[in-house]
This record gives C-alpha cells, structure tokens and sequence, in this order.
C-alpha cells in the first residue's frame, strides 16, 4: 500500500467517526407538554438520563401541573407534585429548560399554540393520553389538533412506551438500593471487627 493510499483511508476513517460523532450529539427537541409531565413523567426521566432529547418545559405546563396540585383525586395530586419536584431538580442541573416569556391566557388550546409559535419547527410536541382527568383540562385530541395546524409534529407517548420507561426507572431504583444497602453491610462487617 502506497503513502498516499494510507493517508487517503486515514482521511476517510476520520471523515466516518466525524459523522458518527455528529449523530451522537443529535438531540431531538421537544416541548413536553403537562399531560405528558403527568402520565408519561419516567419517560421524560429517561430522556435526561440518557441525554437523547433537548427538553424543553412551557410554562402552560407548570400552569397545568399547579392546576392539578388542588384536585379531589389524590392520585393525580401525587403525579402532579413527582412531576414539579422532577422539573424543580432538573431545572438545577440543567437536564431541562423552561420557556420564557410567553404569557398564558384561559384557552389551553391558544397557549399550546403560543409556546410553539417561537420554536423552531424541529421541535416536537410531547403529549401523553390521560388515564384520568376529571376536570376536563387536559384534551389531548384538541392539543394536537392545534399544533399539526401550527406545523409542528405531535409525539404521543404509547403505553407501552410509558410502561416500559416505568420498568427502567423501578430497576436503576433497586440497583440503586443494591448499592446502598451493600455499602452499608460493609460499613457493618468493618464496625463489627473494630
């Protein structure tokens, strides 16, 4: 093999990794919406862990998530408060951005539409189908009806979808505890000898 064929495929090698490097870094940008905050919330957790998506959290959502802090179901006050403590934490650590600047008005429909309005068309609209939502606030045919008119895409989170980010985050748990808990018989065994 001549000089120059080396330095040729030496090139090219670094061409591949430069573009497999690039598709790595490709976040896909979505502005979560609350009924995804509040029924798909492991998925979201998922996404910051392994860092796929560049998240974004519209005010109208934390609205929602507020709205949903003062109703009779005591299982959808739970979600809704995992899921402000879940954005309050990330907000910290920079594993989620919060829009600014648009101001919310009575229509949920109007501020779906209005914190899509400044984003580019790449990003994505995450909903996810209520299994319960007494109060009515959350209709999400009417959501999506308004953002594919807008021009941005919709992503609903399939059950199984939710599920399976459910089962993810229940194992980092137990191995998490795993952990935890042989720490400590370590700690034990070494207090034992002592």
């Amino acid at each position: 093999m001549t000089e120059i064929q080396k330095a040729m495929g030496l090139e090219f090698l670094k061409y591949k990794v430069g573009n497999l490097e690039e598709s790595l870094e490709y976040k896909q940008s979505v502005l979560v919406d609350g009924s995804a905050l509040l029924f798909g919330l492991d998925v979201v957790k998922r996404w910051v862990h392994d860092k796929t998506h560049l998240i974004v959290i519209p005010v109208y959502a934390i609205d929602t998530l507020d709205f949903y802090k003062n109703v009779s179901d005591a299982e959808t006050q739970h979600l809704s408060r995992c899921a402000s403590a879940f954005i309050e934490k990330e907000l910290k650590k920079g594993g989620v951005r919060l829009q600014q600047g648009v101001k919310l008005v009575d229509n949920h429909a109007a501020n779906v539409a209005n914190a899509l309005r400044p984003l580019s068309a790449e990003f994505k609209l995450v909903v996810a189908r209520c299994s319960q939502d007494s109060e009515g606030r959350l209709n999400i045919d009417e959501t999506t009806h308004h953002a594919e008119q807008a021009g941005y895409s919709v992503d609903l989170l399939l059950p199984a979808e939710i599920e399976d980010a459910k089962l993810w985050h229940k194992q980092r748990q137990l191995r998490y505890l795993k952990r935890k808990n042989g720490k400590k018989r370590g700690q034990d065994r070494e207090t034992h000898r002592e």
